[in-house]
């Protein structure tokens, strides 16, 4: 989960401007796309980073690191008694 948070602190942008585009491209016609100044001004930024996602991100890694070391220790304890 952290490392698909990460993937998408890079390219939310780039997802959101793709997904709008494309839901456009379903309901008007390509002709009524051209005309419309707001599309005109979205870009494609390949890096441009989202830094809450990526703190959250880290935050989640982080989290299940630390539930992997105590399942460790959980499975340890387990086998000494």
């Amino acid at each position: 989960m952290g490392y698909s948070l990460l993937i998408l602190s890079f390219l939310s942008n780039t997802v959101q401007a793709y997904l709008i585009s494309t839901v456009l491209h379903m309901f008007l016609n390509n002709n009524e796309l051209d005309n419309i100044e707001w599309i005109q001004s979205v870009s494609f930024r390949f890096f441009d980073i989202n830094w809450s996602i990526l703190l959250c991100s880290f935050i989640v890694w982080t989290i299940g690191r630390i539930f992997r070391y105590g399942s460790f220790l959980q499975e340890e304890y387990d086998a000494t008694v």
